[in-house]
């Protein structure tokens, strides 16, 4: 949780394709949410389950109240919910109503209040936060949930705990059994718990502070047991490369390496690729961290189109070759709300109606009404290819489009150096494609297709080709003005000579373009228009990145 152009027919007329223009995306909170959660949703957490003997989904969230927010808890919440899914879209609230709340849920804090067994949490105090599913032994199911120990408001900032229930269910219901402890007896700070493992070996991530006291990332080996830790063997996680819009929280000490000059960060995803999406290649890894951050001011792509701009906080990814790092910040992969200060989010593999495994990201956002947030869960799915992830953009239907398998054939061409920016058919700059944007929407997408009229896919394309292009905000083919010599467009209604690319794949994985009118290899300097001005053998190299 998290506290805060003149037109030149060709010469012969290969393929004719038309498309209407479509409206820009949606930039900040879009309302609704996924079809099956109709209630206030925060902190989503997804993991692959087996329910009521189908296999699928679950996902667990805290749930804003929507009223009561103090400088304690800004953020009051007293139960988790729990809903199950068979395609990642379409959910089910499995939880059941407990008095005194009206709402179905899986857990509610009258269970950590100081009366019940185990308790450590004042009656009231409504800061059950952030979640966090695994599976135990023998089939059960052990659910974490941070709470306070002191609801003052001095208090708030030094007392959380993570309490370790169980259940034969993931559902529940739930029998707490321990507060989260270091085995050499030690306590601190916990909040935001995030289980990962890496074959056998389990490690916990959480954050030992807040907003006031700028905790830090930590992680320590877990015991069998679900809730010991190893003090000795607790360290910050170490982030290198953050970029310095970020800014610091200025710590004036730190009892941990790494972490005294990081910026405002909440509680870490953690994910091994492997187990993530063994079906897919072409994703970061081979650990990636999703990291909820909060940057000083608006980080330049965020700036861009399709992007609510400003400085509330971001979701960033960075990647490790091991499961508690080192990582290494790689870029945002949310921008900000323009209405809600916190995110967090969560990936999962998931298929679509069509039978094709995508990356679906599940996050948090909302409007506050009369101060109280009101956040509820979306989701969207993300674009990646040779190992890297494109910016997500905030849609009303791209999820429900992407479920029903849209996008099967598009492609979307990134830099593969230095800035690492995604292609557009500027619709503002005369449909020049230029290397300017963060993220794929309408202007991004294009169609590839054989000179013969056979679309490519780019999952299944491997070998080098010649081919027309079609950009799929306006259906027109992309020509290389002057024949062959002047900047990329996509203004053309049929293909011709100047319409006639060869498409490279290199040993990196990456492919180029090169002109078949004058043979010359497209670039894009300074990440301006794509333009033939080289040897084919000095073509620029692009990702390319899909669904």
């Amino acid at each position: 949780m998290r506290k805060r152009t003149s037109i030149r027919l060709g010469t012969a007329a290969i393929l004719i394709v038309t498309a209407a223009l479509q409206a820009p995306p949606a930039v900040a909170d879009i309302g609704g949410g996924l079809p099956g959660i109709t209630e206030n949703g925060s902190d989503p957490m997804v993991t692959k389950c087996t329910f009521n003997g189908q296999s699928g989904f679950c996902m667990v969230t805290s749930q804003d109240i929507g009223s009561g927010s103090t400088p304690a808890v800004p953020y009051p919440m007293n139960i988790t919910k729990g809903y199950f899914s068979t395609d990642g879209l379409n959910w089910v609230d499995e939880g059941r109503v407990v008095a005194p709340h009206t709402n179905r849920s899986i857990f509610e804090e009258e269970k950590l209040f100081t009366s019940q067994p185990n308790g450590f949490v004042p009656a009231g105090t409504n800061h059950l936060w952030a979640p966090d599913l695994v599976p135990g032994p023998n089939g059960t199911w052990r659910l974490y949930e941070p709470d306070i120990a002191d609801n003052s408001e001095a208090g708030s900032h030094v007392s959380s705990r993570i309490m370790m229930s169980t259940s034969n269910s993931p559902f529940g219901p739930f029998t707490t059994q321990h507060v989260v402890t270091f085995a050499e007896g030690a306590a601190q700070y916990a909040s935001d718990p995030e289980v990962a493992a890496d074959g056998a070996s389990k490690a916990m991530f959480w954050v030992n502070g807040d907003l006031q006291s700028c905790g830090e990332f930590m992680s320590a080996p877990l015991a069998d047991d679900g809730f010991s830790i190893s003090g000795r063997d607790t360290f910050a996680v170490q982030i290198d490369g953050i970029p310095s819009f970020y800014g610091s929280c200025h710590r004036a000490n730190t009892a941990f390496p790494y972490a005294a000059d990081y910026p405002y960060m909440e509680g870490p995803s953690v994910f091994k690729t492997a187990d993530l999406a063994p079906d897919l290649t072409g994703l970061p890894g081979p650990f990636i961290m999703l990291i909820p951050m909060k940057p000083s001011g608006n980080p330049p792509e965020c700036q861009v189109f399709g992007q609510p701009g400003g400085n509330l906080s971001v979701i960033a990814y960075a990647t490790a070759p091991n499961l508690r790092g080192p990582y290494t910040y790689q870029r945002i992969l949310m921008c900000g709300s323009s209405t809600e200060w916190t995110n967090q989010a969560y990936l999962a593999e998931v298929t679509t109606s069509t039978g094709k495994k995508r990356i679906a990201l599940y996050y948090h956002d909302g409007t506050p009404v009369n101060g109280n947030p009101m956040r509820k869960i979306h989701a969207e799915c993300l674009w990646y290819g040779g190992g890297t992830f494109a910016m997500a953009t905030r849609t009303t239907t791209g999820f429900q489009d992407c479920m029903a398998g849209a996008d099967a054939n598009t492609w979307a061409f990134r830099k593969s150096v230095p800035n690492t920016t995604v292609v557009s058919a500027d619709q503002n700059n005369n449909k020049v494609l230029t290397a300017t944007r963060a993220s794929v929407g309408p202007w991004e997408k294009f169609g590839v297709f054989t000179l013969n009229h056979a679309q490519l896919n780019p999952n299944t394309t491997t070998t080098t080709q010649n081919v027309n292009i079609t950009a799929n905000v306006n259906g027109l083919f992309v020509s290389a003005e002057n024949a062959g010599t002047a900047n990329l467009v996509a203004n053309r209604t049929a293909a011709g000579p100047w319409e006639s690319f060869s498409l490279r794949f290199n040993t990196d994985s990456t492919v180029s373009l090169i002109s078949n009118q004058s043979g010359k290899g497209v670039t894009s300097p300074s990440n301006s228009a794509l333009v033939p001005n080289t040897t084919a053998a000095n073509a620029e190299h692009y990702i390319v990145l899909h669904l």
